[in-house]
């Protein structure tokens, strides 16, 4: 997320993380640690997100498991 990285716990479901007011945008990425796990994101498009200080924007990933009745949803608030 433009330089800042977040320590990622599969068992912590909702983060927060605050910028400087002079980001406008930012992208937030993930890597799986199964490749046959599928993901779901809101916004659809994790690229380009724009920021707006005082503001807060809401990210989703819900990542389903090979097995499809096993899913989580990680919640991320931008500031």
């Amino acid at each position: 997320m433009d330089g800042v990285s977040i320590a990622f716990d599969k068992n912590q479901t909702t983060y927060d993380v605050t910028f400087l007011n002079s980001i406008e945008t930012t992208s937030v990425t993930y890597k799986l640690s199964n490749d046959k796990a599928k993901v779901v994101t809101t916004p659809a498009n994790l690229t380009n997100i724009s920021l707006t200080a005082g503001q807060k924007v809401d990210v989703s990933i819900t990542v389903t498991a090979e097995d499809p009745n096993y899913s989580k949803i990680y919640n991320i608030s931008l500031y």
